[in-house]
């Protein structure tokens, strides 16, 4: 059940990063037949549906580097993530540790 609930709350937290319907209020308030065909409540959510796009969410990269002098020591650095990402690592709180 923890699992469904946790499940849940990333789901809408994390919705403007998805294809799903940011504002559900605004979609209830047009809609005044309830079996009636959903309808997009924004003109972002259409974006998200006919494009196939969402926010940049890009990659996160991690380039393992070694320099000529020690080609034996070699470490990892990540690129730093855009501000959408961060926010989608901010939500669940997992730490990334950027060194670019």
């Amino acid at each position: 059940m923890l699992a469904y609930y946790v499940e849940w709350h990333m789901r809408v937290r994390l919705a403007p990063m998805q294809f799903e319907d940011d504002d559900k209020q605004a979609v209830e308030a047009r809609c005044d037949n309830p079996v009636a065909k959903a309808q997009r409540s924004s003109p972002a959510a259409i974006a998200k549906q006919t494009t196939g796009r969402t926010a940049d969410l890009a990659t996160i990269a991690r380039n393992t580097v070694f320099t000529a002098l020690a080609p034996q020591r070699r470490f990892n650095i990540l690129t730093r993530p855009a501000q959408i990402q961060q926010s989608a690592f901010d939500l669940p709180a997992i730490p990334i540790a950027c060194t670019q």
